[in-house]
């Protein structure tokens, strides 16, 4: 669907202005005279050109008004059509919008959200779905609800960790750049004409402060340039995905932390899904569509095909030979003790607990070998160009 941007006169002849997603133009007509609106002028919003996402809180209110309604016995076309109104966001008012209509024209709330899947991912839809089955769409918004607090909590707490290393390491990078581009420069022009001996650290700040003077604009170009040929490759390539996993994967800390990130969204979901009553196949369907890794889709459908064939879950985890003894051991006792979601959320607790340790480690690893590396840049221009300074002064005052 497109974004298209209206304005249109209400029956009481106020100007109405706004958003809705639509196919065509002609439903664009269609969706005003349902709301009893007279088109002025519609076109393309701009923003239909971009791929648009709302925050997470968002759809954590979402679920949390259609729970309040759901216990409150109010229909779902009124719940929806209460919270439409309750939107800031023309954007996501637009997307509530058509699955209200959807509802109108006879479409499960599943099918209705499954058509905006850049919004709705297939954790979303297939607990709505299940909860459609069971007749108990309030327990499925509960767990949903749990669930995306569960990501916007990890979320934040990862991105409050890395903020204080992002900001030091962006503000050494503009420190070193604006003392080799300005700074130093001048100060070596004037060591230059009034000292007749040149260490060795001070020949080497001259060269590689002559580089960063002509050449910083080229090497940064040329670094943006890399990064876009890698990105093409990765994309286009047709194993350049597969490549980039590789890559990431061979950084000792960078590789074992996402294996742990990996590790505990998968058992996360998949235990999430199985307590929401979706069958294991569909389980690891779902939660295999949630990874764009094609090495993590590949071991999921691969498990999927031995329970498929009737092998017990724990066997089929150990014969991909990718998972450690002990994920082996807890899925094969909540399999006997017919705990298994029960078993997968405390893999994914541990994991989850492995994640923020090797996390804090990295960072509290980071914040010392940055301020180490700017000591090491400022004493090492000291050395070069202050020290000499100093004694071109004393020979000047001893001349007088």
């Amino acid at each position: 669907m497109t974004l298209y941007r209206y304005k249109a006169i209400d029956n009481n002849g106020a100007i109405q202005r706004g958003s809705i997603e639509a196919d065509s133009i002609q439903e664009v007509k269609t969706i005003l005279d349902s709301f009893k609106l007279s088109p002025i002028t519609y076109s393309r919003d701009i923003r239909s050109y971009f791929h648009f996402k709302p925050h997470r809180r968002v759809l954590i209110e979402l679920c949390i008004h259609l729970e309040q309604f759901e216990k409150a016995g109010i229909p779902l076309k009124k719940s929806l059509s209460e919270i439409r109104d309750l939107q800031k966001s023309s954007s996501f008012k637009s997307v509530v919008s058509n699955i209200c209509r959807s509802i109108e024209e006879g479409d499960m709330l599943s099918v209705a959200l499954s058509k905006h899947s850049q919004i709705f991912d297939a954790i979303f839809v297939s607990l709505i779905k299940m909860g459609e089955k069971t007749g108990n769409l309030g327990e499925s918004y509960r767990q949903l609800i749990h669930h995306l607090e569960w990501m916007e909590e990890t979320y934040s707490q990862t991105q409050k960790k890395l903020r204080y290393p992002i900001i030091l390491g962006f503000v050494l990078i503009a420190l070193i750049t604006s003392l080799f581009t300005f700074l130093v420069p001048e100060l070596l022009h004037f060591l230059d004409t009034t000292s007749k001996t040149i260490s060795i650290a001070t020949l080497l700040l001259i060269k590689l402060s002559s580089f960063f003077a002509h050449y910083v604009v080229h090497v940064f170009i040329g670094i943006l340039v890399c990064i876009a040929l890698c990105q093409a490759i990765f994309l286009f390539y047709p194993g350049g995905t597969l490549i980039k996993e590789s890559l990431i994967n061979q950084i000792p800390i960078i590789g074992k932390l996402k294996r742990y990130l990996i590790l505990t969204q998968f058992f996360h979901m998949l235990s999430f899904l199985l307590r929401g009553k979706v069958d294991i196949l569909d389980a690891l369907n779902t939660t295999r569509l949630l990874f764009e890794s094609q090495q993590i889709s590949h071991i999921i459908r691969q498990i999927k095909s031995q329970v498929e064939t009737g092998t017990s879950i724990s066997q089929s985890f150990e014969s991909i030979d990718k998972f450690p003894s002990f994920i082996i051991r807890m899925i094969s006792i909540g399999e006997q003790t017919n705990t298994l979601a029960d078993s997968l959320a405390h893999i994914k607790s541990h994991y989850e607990k492995q994640l923020r340790k090797q996390t804090d480690r990295l960072i509290s690893s980071l914040e010392p070998i940055m301020l180490i590396v700017m000591g090491l840049v400022l004493a090492w221009i000291i050395c070069a160009v202050f020290l000499p300074l100093y004694e071109s002064f004393e020979q000047l005052q001893s001349a007088q």
